[in-house]
């Protein structure tokens, strides 16, 4: 929330120090905390989203899928007000991700990123994708909820789809 933002250490300074800096890593950092803090900041979204598909490789992997996340929540806000526009948007920015890889941390992928990236895909239409997606990613999910989460996001897929026969 807007409030937590603001009690971060040190974040109008490192606001202030970005506002600055013309370097893209800079801009980028700003235009991420930017859009943190505020949910109707567009036009540091818009810039955001241009600067990390020509300069993520700029940071470490961790800094890099910290940046698209707060990109990727800045689209599921503004989706949850009713924009559907950027349900698309938020799975563009995870596919990038994705493809980047950025999303797996020490080779695995969160269970919730998981089921996120599902229901967005299945929200724009996209269930084929969702389906390859899910038969891609099972094997990176945690070992020890690998079954279970993947057997709740293809049921998901499978009510979505209104498939609904166990045969």
């Amino acid at each position: 929330s807007k409030k937590e933002i603001h009690a971060l250490p040190y974040i109008e300074a490192a606001l202030a120090f970005t506002a600055q800096a013309p370097e893209p890593a800079a801009i980028m950092l700003k235009n991420s905390l930017e859009v943190l803090r505020n949910p109707n900041e567009v036009a540091a979204f818009d810039q955001l989203k241009v600067l990390m598909r020509q300069h993520s490789s700029l940071f470490s992997t961790s800094e890099a899928r910290d940046i698209y996340m707060s990109a990727i929540n800045y689209c599921i806000r503004r989706h949850n007000q009713g924009e559907t526009q950027y349900t698309k948007e938020a799975l563009d920015l995870y596919k990038e991700a994705l493809q980047k890889e950025l999303l797996l941390e020490n080779g695995l992928l969160s269970k919730y990123t998981y089921g996120n990236i599902n229901n967005l895909a299945h929200l724009v239409g996209e269930s084929d994708w969702a389906k390859k997606f899910l038969e891609t990613y099972r094997q990176s999910l945690p070992a020890i909820d690998r079954e279970n989460v993947y057997k709740y996001n293809i049921a998901i897929h499978h009510f979505r789809n209104s498939e609904y026969s166990l045969t």
